[in-house]
């Protein structure tokens, strides 16, 4: 999905598609977000990650949670070919607003998919009677 390269600094822009993934997915400021800055956009991976993918464990995610580490970068990029999306390139504010698009994207599919076994369980006939 991603192509290689490095991450930068600077201000991002959160795009009105982005925005509703967020709402959607009860962010509590996707009311407010317009623009991140770094710190933001490490923040906000870290909320996805914690609160609605889980891909980690707890202990696993030390890494991302540390958002001020210099190996942080090195954290993003290894979660986000764990999770499927490559090689990122996350070093222009266009690339970083399409991982914060992708990763809200997954966690719109999580999300579904909980949801989705949880509305089976419930919608699903009832057992036959034995014979």
């Amino acid at each position: 999905f991603f192509e290689g390269g490095g991450l930068g600094f600077g201000i991002m822009i959160v795009g009105a598609a982005c925005l509703r993934k967020l709402r959607a997915l009860d962010h509590p400021q996707a009311a407010s977000m317009g623009e991140l800055d770094e710190a933001g956009f490490r923040n906000l991976v870290l909320w996805l990650e914690n609160r609605k993918i889980r891909y980690y464990t707890e202990g696993d995610r030390e890494n991302l949670r540390d958002i001020e580490a210099k190996a942080w970068n090195d954290a993003l990029l290894k979660y986000l070919d764990e999770l499927g999306a490559g090689k990122p390139s996350v070093g222009t504010e266009l690339a970083k607003q399409q991982v914060i698009d992708w990763l809200a994207s997954y966690a719109i599919g999580m999300e579904y998919s909980d949801s989705a076994a949880k509305l089976s369980a419930i919608v699903a006939p009832p057992p036959s009677p034995p014979p």
